[in-house]
Protein backbone atom coordinates (compact mmCIF):
# COMPACT_ATOMS: atom_id res chain seq x y z
CA UNK A 1 0.00 0.00 0.00
CA UNK A 2 2.65 2.28 0.78
CA UNK A 3 4.60 1.47 -2.30
CA UNK A 4 1.82 2.36 -4.23
CA UNK A 5 1.12 5.88 -2.44
CA UNK A 6 4.80 6.84 -3.30
CA UNK A 7 3.86 6.15 -6.83
CA UNK A 8 0.83 8.12 -6.80
CA UNK A 9 2.93 10.86 -5.06
CA UNK A 10 5.78 10.79 -7.28
CA UNK A 11 3.81 10.75 -10.45
CA UNK A 12 0.67 13.53 -9.13
CA UNK A 13 1.90 15.88 -11.59
CA UNK A 14 1.56 13.77 -14.18
CA UNK A 15 -1.57 12.14 -13.01
CA UNK A 16 -3.02 14.96 -12.53
CA UNK A 17 -2.64 16.56 -16.01
CA UNK A 18 -3.87 13.57 -17.83
CA UNK A 19 -7.24 14.02 -16.01
CA UNK A 20 -7.43 17.35 -16.87
CA UNK A 21 -6.76 16.24 -20.35
CA UNK A 22 -9.36 13.29 -20.46
CA UNK A 23 -11.97 15.95 -18.57
CA UNK A 24 -11.53 19.07 -21.05
CA UNK A 25 -11.95 16.28 -24.15
CA UNK A 26 -14.98 14.88 -22.71
CA UNK A 27 -16.55 18.08 -22.28
CA UNK A 28 -15.60 19.17 -25.50
CA UNK A 29 -17.33 15.96 -27.20
CA UNK A 30 -20.26 16.17 -24.78
CA UNK A 31 -21.35 19.74 -25.58
CA UNK A 32 -19.80 20.09 -29.58
CA UNK A 33 -22.12 18.38 -32.20
CA UNK A 34 -18.65 18.42 -34.57
CA UNK A 35 -16.55 17.28 -32.03
CA UNK A 36 -18.80 14.12 -31.30
CA UNK A 37 -19.58 13.09 -34.48
CA UNK A 38 -15.71 12.65 -35.32
CA UNK A 39 -15.20 11.00 -32.08
CA UNK A 40 -17.92 8.60 -32.69
CA UNK A 41 -16.80 8.10 -36.63
CA UNK A 42 -13.17 7.74 -35.52
CA UNK A 43 -14.49 5.08 -32.69
CA UNK A 44 -16.31 3.13 -35.48
CA UNK A 45 -13.31 3.43 -37.81
CA UNK A 46 -10.63 1.78 -35.32
CA UNK A 47 -13.80 -0.36 -34.03
CA UNK A 48 -14.48 -1.86 -37.75
CA UNK A 49 -10.99 -2.20 -38.83
CA UNK A 50 -9.86 -4.34 -36.13
CA UNK A 51 -12.85 -6.50 -36.20
CA UNK A 52 -11.82 -6.97 -40.31
CA UNK A 53 -8.53 -7.69 -39.43
CA UNK A 54 -9.66 -10.41 -36.60
CA UNK A 55 -12.02 -11.89 -38.95
CA UNK A 56 -9.41 -12.32 -41.88
CA UNK A 57 -7.47 -14.00 -39.33
CA UNK A 58 -9.74 -16.51 -37.72
CA UNK A 59 -10.92 -17.08 -41.91
CA UNK A 60 -7.25 -17.92 -42.84
CA UNK A 61 -6.84 -19.99 -39.66
CA UNK A 62 -9.76 -21.97 -40.68
CA UNK A 63 -8.73 -21.99 -44.39
CA UNK A 64 -7.37 -25.29 -44.08
CA UNK A 65 -10.49 -26.82 -42.20
CA UNK A 66 -12.49 -25.66 -44.70
CA UNK A 67 -10.95 -27.08 -47.63
CA UNK A 68 -10.77 -30.31 -45.96
CA UNK A 69 -14.48 -29.92 -45.61
CA UNK A 70 -14.53 -28.60 -49.23
CA UNK A 71 -12.53 -31.59 -49.90
CA UNK A 72 -14.63 -34.33 -48.19
CA UNK A 73 -17.90 -33.05 -49.86
CA UNK A 74 -16.63 -33.48 -53.66
CA UNK A 75 -15.40 -36.84 -52.90
CA UNK A 76 -18.83 -38.10 -51.87
CA UNK A 77 -20.14 -36.38 -54.98
CA UNK A 78 -17.91 -37.93 -57.11
CA UNK A 79 -19.12 -41.50 -55.65
CA UNK A 80 -22.27 -40.83 -56.83
CA UNK A 81 -21.51 -39.78 -60.78
CA UNK A 82 -22.19 -42.17 -63.09
CA UNK A 83 -18.47 -42.91 -63.80
CA UNK A 84 -18.54 -44.33 -60.53
CA UNK A 85 -21.38 -46.96 -61.66
CA UNK A 86 -21.27 -50.08 -63.56
CA UNK A 87 -23.56 -49.92 -65.96
CA UNK A 88 -26.11 -53.45 -65.72
CA UNK A 89 -27.76 -54.96 -68.63
CA UNK A 90 -31.00 -55.19 -66.85
CA UNK A 91 -32.09 -57.01 -70.31
CA UNK A 92 -30.37 -60.19 -69.49
CA UNK A 93 -30.65 -60.75 -65.83
CA UNK A 94 -33.30 -60.05 -63.69
CA UNK A 95 -31.24 -60.55 -60.27
CA UNK A 96 -30.68 -57.07 -60.18
CA UNK A 97 -33.76 -54.07 -60.64
CA UNK A 98 -31.06 -51.12 -60.49
CA UNK A 99 -29.26 -50.29 -64.28
CA UNK A 100 -25.79 -49.02 -62.32
CA UNK A 101 -24.13 -50.97 -59.53
CA UNK A 102 -21.49 -48.80 -57.74
CA UNK A 103 -18.07 -50.00 -58.98
CA UNK A 104 -15.97 -46.66 -57.08
CA UNK A 105 -15.73 -45.08 -54.02
CA UNK A 106 -13.92 -42.03 -53.27
CA UNK A 107 -11.49 -41.21 -50.45
CA UNK A 108 -9.99 -37.98 -49.78
CA UNK A 109 -6.52 -37.22 -48.82
CA UNK A 110 -4.00 -34.36 -47.91
CA UNK A 111 -0.86 -33.81 -49.86
CA UNK A 112 1.96 -33.75 -47.48
CA UNK A 113 4.70 -33.33 -49.90
CA UNK A 114 5.30 -33.48 -53.75
CA UNK A 115 7.47 -32.57 -56.49
CA UNK A 116 7.24 -31.01 -60.07
CA UNK A 117 10.03 -30.45 -61.46
CA UNK A 118 12.08 -33.67 -61.01
CA UNK A 119 11.70 -36.26 -64.03
CA UNK A 120 10.56 -38.49 -61.85
CA UNK A 121 8.00 -37.08 -59.75
CA UNK A 122 6.59 -38.32 -56.75
CA UNK A 123 3.54 -37.35 -53.66
CA UNK A 124 2.70 -38.70 -50.03
CA UNK A 125 -0.10 -38.37 -48.41
CA UNK A 126 -1.42 -38.30 -45.37
CA UNK A 127 -3.72 -41.98 -45.64
CA UNK A 128 -2.21 -45.40 -45.37
CA UNK A 129 -3.33 -48.82 -45.40
CA UNK A 130 -5.22 -47.81 -42.08
CA UNK A 131 -7.78 -46.26 -44.24
CA UNK A 132 -8.22 -48.83 -46.24
CA UNK A 133 -5.48 -47.37 -49.09
CA UNK A 134 -3.81 -50.62 -51.29
CA UNK A 135 -0.86 -49.71 -53.96
CA UNK A 136 -2.02 -49.27 -57.81
CA UNK A 137 -5.10 -47.42 -56.55
CA UNK A 138 -5.87 -44.19 -58.70
CA UNK A 139 -5.34 -40.98 -57.31
CA UNK A 140 -7.14 -37.70 -59.03
CA UNK A 141 -7.55 -34.31 -58.34
CA UNK A 142 -10.36 -32.13 -58.20
CA UNK A 143 -9.82 -31.22 -62.21
CA UNK A 144 -7.92 -34.28 -63.73
CA UNK A 145 -5.47 -36.75 -62.92
CA UNK A 146 -2.29 -36.83 -60.48
CA UNK A 147 -1.01 -41.15 -60.89
CA UNK A 148 -1.65 -43.83 -58.77
CA UNK A 149 -0.34 -45.19 -55.13
CA UNK A 150 2.67 -47.25 -55.31
CA UNK A 151 3.73 -47.27 -51.46
CA UNK A 152 1.75 -47.91 -48.58
CA UNK A 153 2.55 -47.72 -44.95
CA UNK A 154 0.04 -47.87 -42.06
CA UNK A 155 -0.66 -44.20 -42.00
CA UNK A 156 0.72 -42.89 -45.61
CA UNK A 157 1.33 -43.42 -49.22
CA UNK A 158 3.82 -42.50 -51.55
CA UNK A 159 1.98 -41.83 -55.19
CA UNK A 160 3.83 -41.81 -58.46
CA UNK A 161 2.57 -38.82 -60.28
CA UNK A 162 1.49 -37.87 -63.55
CA UNK A 163 4.75 -36.46 -63.67
CA UNK A 164 6.91 -39.30 -64.18
CA UNK A 165 8.72 -40.88 -66.90
CA UNK A 166 7.69 -44.56 -65.50
CA UNK A 167 4.06 -42.95 -65.74
CA UNK A 168 1.60 -44.52 -68.54
CA UNK A 169 -1.91 -44.08 -68.66
CA UNK A 170 -4.73 -44.91 -71.09
CA UNK A 171 -6.47 -42.02 -72.56
CA UNK A 172 -9.21 -41.33 -75.35
CA UNK A 173 -10.25 -38.06 -77.19
CA UNK A 174 -13.71 -37.14 -76.03
CA UNK A 175 -14.85 -36.56 -79.83
CA UNK A 176 -14.28 -39.89 -81.06
CA UNK A 177 -13.19 -42.20 -78.20
CA UNK A 178 -9.95 -42.98 -80.18
CA UNK A 179 -6.88 -44.02 -77.91
CA UNK A 180 -3.36 -42.56 -76.82
CA UNK A 181 -0.86 -43.46 -73.85
CA UNK A 182 -0.62 -40.56 -71.60
CA UNK A 183 3.57 -40.51 -71.14
CA UNK A 184 6.04 -37.81 -69.43
CA UNK A 185 9.56 -37.35 -69.73
CA UNK A 186 10.13 -33.82 -68.13
CA UNK A 187 12.49 -31.61 -69.77
CA UNK A 188 15.22 -34.23 -70.34
CA UNK A 189 13.76 -35.18 -74.07
CA UNK A 190 10.89 -33.01 -74.85
CA UNK A 191 11.04 -29.83 -73.10
CA UNK A 192 7.29 -30.32 -71.33
CA UNK A 193 6.62 -28.88 -68.02
CA UNK A 194 4.29 -29.61 -64.78
CA UNK A 195 1.21 -28.30 -66.87
CA UNK A 196 2.29 -30.75 -69.95
CA UNK A 197 2.08 -34.18 -70.89
CA UNK A 198 2.78 -35.93 -74.60
CA UNK A 199 -0.15 -38.34 -75.73
CA UNK A 200 1.60 -41.00 -78.05
CA UNK A 201 0.58 -44.42 -80.49
CA UNK A 202 -2.33 -42.02 -81.48
CA UNK A 203 -3.40 -43.67 -85.25
CA UNK A 204 -2.42 -41.52 -87.91
CA UNK A 205 -6.45 -41.82 -89.24
CA UNK A 206 -7.45 -39.68 -85.81
CA UNK A 207 -8.14 -36.53 -86.82
CA UNK A 208 -6.75 -34.37 -84.16
CA UNK A 209 -7.25 -30.63 -83.74
CA UNK A 210 -5.91 -28.30 -81.20
CA UNK A 211 -8.52 -27.53 -78.41
CA UNK A 212 -9.40 -31.33 -78.20
CA UNK A 213 -10.24 -32.94 -75.29
CA UNK A 214 -8.54 -35.89 -74.12
CA UNK A 215 -10.04 -38.26 -70.55
CA UNK A 216 -9.36 -41.45 -69.36
CA UNK A 217 -10.42 -44.55 -71.01
CA UNK A 218 -11.35 -46.75 -68.04
CA UNK A 219 -8.71 -48.85 -69.77
CA UNK A 220 -6.04 -48.87 -67.41
CA UNK A 221 -6.16 -50.43 -64.09
CA UNK A 222 -8.26 -48.63 -60.95
CA UNK A 223 -8.63 -45.31 -63.14
CA UNK A 224 -12.60 -44.68 -63.57
CA UNK A 225 -13.16 -43.82 -67.54
CA UNK A 226 -14.31 -40.50 -68.72
CA UNK A 227 -12.04 -38.21 -65.88
CA UNK A 228 -11.04 -34.91 -67.67
CA UNK A 229 -7.16 -34.94 -68.43
CA UNK A 230 -6.33 -32.24 -70.82
CA UNK A 231 -6.48 -30.17 -74.13
CA UNK A 232 -4.40 -30.69 -77.36
CA UNK A 233 -2.16 -27.83 -77.53
CA UNK A 234 0.37 -29.51 -80.60
CA UNK A 235 1.00 -32.49 -82.47
CA UNK A 236 3.01 -33.76 -84.96
CA UNK A 237 3.85 -37.16 -86.98
CA UNK A 238 6.64 -39.13 -84.83
CA UNK A 239 9.45 -40.56 -86.50
CA UNK A 240 8.53 -43.99 -87.49
CA UNK A 241 6.28 -41.85 -89.19
CA UNK A 242 3.47 -44.95 -87.92
CA UNK A 243 1.85 -42.82 -85.35
CA UNK A 244 0.94 -39.09 -83.86
CA UNK A 245 2.65 -37.38 -80.85
CA UNK A 246 -0.28 -35.17 -79.47
CA UNK A 247 1.05 -32.23 -76.55
CA UNK A 248 -1.41 -31.98 -74.23
CA UNK A 249 -2.11 -28.92 -71.78
CA UNK A 250 -2.99 -30.60 -68.42
CA UNK A 251 -6.11 -28.98 -66.72
CA UNK A 252 -4.56 -30.01 -63.36
CA UNK A 253 -2.34 -27.74 -61.65
CA UNK A 254 0.32 -29.77 -59.51
CA UNK A 255 1.79 -26.54 -58.00
CA UNK A 256 -1.33 -25.45 -55.94
CA UNK A 257 -2.10 -29.43 -55.22
CA UNK A 258 -3.51 -29.70 -51.62
CA UNK A 259 -6.40 -32.14 -51.46
CA UNK A 260 -6.71 -35.62 -53.67
CA UNK A 261 -8.90 -38.52 -54.00
CA UNK A 262 -8.15 -41.92 -53.52
CA UNK A 263 -10.64 -43.89 -55.83
CA UNK A 264 -10.80 -47.61 -54.57
CA UNK A 265 -12.20 -50.17 -57.41
CA UNK A 266 -15.05 -52.29 -55.07
CA UNK A 267 -14.78 -54.88 -57.97
CA UNK A 268 -10.50 -55.06 -58.05
CA UNK A 269 -10.26 -58.02 -55.98
CA UNK A 270 -13.05 -60.09 -58.40
CA UNK A 271 -11.28 -58.69 -61.50
CA UNK A 272 -8.10 -59.44 -60.52
CA UNK A 273 -8.89 -63.15 -59.67
CA UNK A 274 -10.57 -63.49 -63.09
CA UNK A 275 -7.20 -62.70 -64.31
CA UNK A 276 -4.78 -64.79 -62.35
CA UNK A 277 -6.94 -67.81 -62.64
CA UNK A 278 -7.57 -67.65 -66.36
CA UNK A 279 -5.41 -64.91 -68.47
CA UNK A 280 -2.36 -66.26 -66.73
CA UNK A 281 -3.06 -69.57 -67.05
CA UNK A 282 -2.90 -69.74 -70.66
Amino acid sequence: MKNLLAILYKNHLLLLFLFLEITAVTFAIQHNNFQRASFINSASYITGNTYEVMNNFDSYMDLKEKNKLLADSLAKLKGQTLSAYLKKDTSITKVSDTLYKQRYTYITAEVLHQTIHKVNNFLTLNKGSEDGIEVDMAVLGVNGVVGKVNGVTSNFCSVLSLLNSQSSLSCKFKKNNALGSLVWNGKMQSGLTYRQALLVDVPLTTKVTVGDTVVTSGFSDNFPGGIPVGKVVDFKIEDEGQSQEVRLELFLDFNILDHVFIVRDIFRQEKDSLHIKYQNAN
